[in-house]
């Protein structure tokens, strides 16, 4: 299963349909939205693409328009507060806003074995022991001056960034 992972768009519409015409040219089978959709006008720019796979979302910091975004999003999909634990090619991934230590997630999902998270908009993929974590980056290019998300392809352990400069 190809898994498109991406992070804190901040209502930055031109990327976020970039990233759903490339998500759907790669044959991306679930979106996950790891936070900071923001607005649900952001949040409609993956309806499309979302009414044909899964797409699953995070509330984050920055998403003060909750009942917004539930509304908008569940025709077709899900947001909701993380922590979130799912499977995908017998893999355990959980995935939240926030980042954890592998310390952290480990206390918690003794059995995962991907811990995704946004947020500081810095991508981030280490290993710490059985764990990999990720970041995908910022969708935005807001602060970094790159806009970034990724595909995990859990069967193969494979994780590819995808992105463009601002």
């Amino acid at each position: 299963m190809k898994l498109g992972i991406i992070s804190d768009t901040h209502d930055r519409c031109d990327y976020i349909d970039r990233f759903v015409r490339f998500f759907e040219d790669e044959g991306i089978e679930m979106i996950l939205h790891l936070g900071d959709l923001v607005a649900p006008f952001a949040a409609k720019r993956f309806a499309g693409l979302a009414q044909r796979i899964p797409f699953r979302a995070i509330y984050g910091n920055n998403d003060g328009e909750r009942e917004g975004l539930k509304k908008t999003i569940a025709p077709w999909g899900v947001i909701e507060d993380g922590p979130i634990r799912l499977e995908a090619d017998g893999k355990v991934i959980v995935a939240h806003h926030y980042p954890m230590s592998a310390e952290e997630v480990r206390a918690i999902y003794p059995d995962a074995d991907y811990y995704f998270s946004g947020h500081t908009h810095e991508r981030v993929d280490v290993r710490e022991g059985g764990l990999r974590l990720i970041n995908p980056g910022e969708a935005c290019a807001w602060l970094t001056g790159r806009a970034t998300a990724g595909i995990l392809d859990p069967a193969h352990d494979q994780w590819r960034e995808v992105g463009w400069d601002s």
